[in-house]
């Protein structure tokens, strides 16, 4: 059985933005960009694109998205470039400062990368 569940991730996302702490946030920020991430990863495959299940797949995916003909996938494709970099410097950089806005700007981005790409999802 595989997990499929992401929008669940999108909603620790959000219970960890509430935790006033640096740590809450950077998780919070990883996990709305995973939630938006696999979602982008299910939804490209259904028109094709192979996953690597590497460390490639993250460019891949933004690559991908902001090539497709449809404006609303293209900007949830640029939406998942800004939210990577947020993810990155949240998990490997110490040096960044971690505010609300940031962790929530983060989870809207996600939540209309979701939103987005929600409507073809057959369950």
């Amino acid at each position: 059985m595989s997990f499929t569940n992401w929008n669940g991730l999108q909603t620790i996302a959000k219970k960890l933005a509430q935790v006033d702490d640096e740590a809450a946030f950077r998780s919070a920020i990883n996990r709305a960009y995973y939630a938006a991430f696999q979602l982008s990863m299910e939804y490209a495959q259904t028109r094709g694109f192979i996953r690597n299940r590497d460390g490639t797949d993250h460019s891949r995916i933004v690559v991908q998205m902001k090539g497709y003909r449809e404006t609303y996938i293209k900007e949830a494709g640029r939406a998942l470039e800004r939210l990577q970099d947020n993810r990155n410097k949240a998990d490997y950089d110490e040096r960044f400062d971690i505010k609300k806005p940031i962790v929530s700007a983060s989870i809207l981005m996600a939540d209309d990368i979701i939103k987005a790409l929600q409507s073809w999802r057959p369950y």
